[in-house]
């Protein structure tokens, strides 16, 4: 596979035998977010609870920042209130208003320590019993504001094949807005090609990446990467036949959307 660095959320995943380096760490805070959240809202005194659950998550930043993690990387549920509606937390505040302006102070702690902020995005887990991938046309627009009010640099990936779309067009509007691999449910040889699509004729290839896996082993890493590697060098050749980009420029985009994107983005 010629794999140069692997990259995971979950800090025991990180050591993994047989490789000469150990993962790059981008922490995971989901769990902690639903928590805070949960907190706030069942508070006696919301504001105050807020103010202090923000030191917190300061000093959870500040730990990660010092171990070398690039970033941290957060799935959201979903969520009615949009980034560019600023309230006071406090009595009858709502969890989505809660969630939304404890994501601003997140970004604006990432962009103080100048981390990546990374979002997995579509995936529902709240309507029945098991893990489902949902369209939201409105999911990447309500969350636009905090791409514009924070430099930080953010990565989007989702598992939803209609926001494979929205993820590009903020990424063309926001330059520092990149969009990653494609998850589990977006996993579909014509829902690569059609992202693979999107990507080249709007994205400057350094702005995107391929690669992103919920694999626990090896096997499945090289089954993924292996089918990704083939899907690209198809589309690629085709856009190639077809006079579009030439062999040099292929090249290129293959380099970037492999490897070079995720390495810069990394800090490799």
């Amino acid at each position: 596979m010629y794999v140069r660095r692997f990259v995971v959320n979950i800090e025991e995943h990180a050591e993994f035998q047989g490789m000469q380096q150990n993962a790059i760490l981008i922490p995971r805070i989901d769990g902690k977010l639903g928590g805070w959240v949960r907190t706030i809202e069942q508070s006696y005194d919301p504001a105050e609870t807020f103010k202090q659950i923000r030191e917190t998550m300061i000093q959870l930043l500040d730990k990660y920042k010092n171990d070398g993690c690039p970033g941290i990387m957060t799935t959201l549920p979903r969520y009615e209130t949009i980034a560019n509606r600023k309230v006071i937390i406090g009595q009858g505040s709502t969890k989505d208003e809660i969630l939304m302006m404890l994501l601003h102070e997140i970004c604006a702690a990432a962009e103080q320590r100048s981390m990546l902020v990374q979002l997995f995005l579509g995936v529902e887990r709240s309507w029945c019993g098991t893990a489902f991938p949902a369209n939201d046309t409105a999911r990447i627009l309500k969350l636009t504001a905090l791409f514009e009010a924070y430099s930080c640099p953010f990565e989007l990936v989702v598992a939803s094949e209609l926001n494979n779309l929205d993820i590009v067009q903020a990424a063309w509007n926001f330059p520092n807005v990149h969009v990653g691999g494609l998850w589990w449910f977006n996993f579909r040889a014509s829902t690569y090609r059609d992202s693979m699509q999107y990507r080249l004729e709007a994205l400057p290839a350094i702005k995107s990446s391929l690669i992103v896996s919920d694999a626990r082993c090896m096997e499945w890493s090289y089954g993924k990467i292996l089918l990704i590697k083939r899907i690209l060098s198809e589309f690629l050749w085709n856009q190639t036949e077809a006079g579009w980009i030439d062999q040099e420029t292929a090249f290129q985009v293959a380099e970037d959307w492999l490897f070079r994107s995720a390495a810069k983005r990394y800090g490799i």
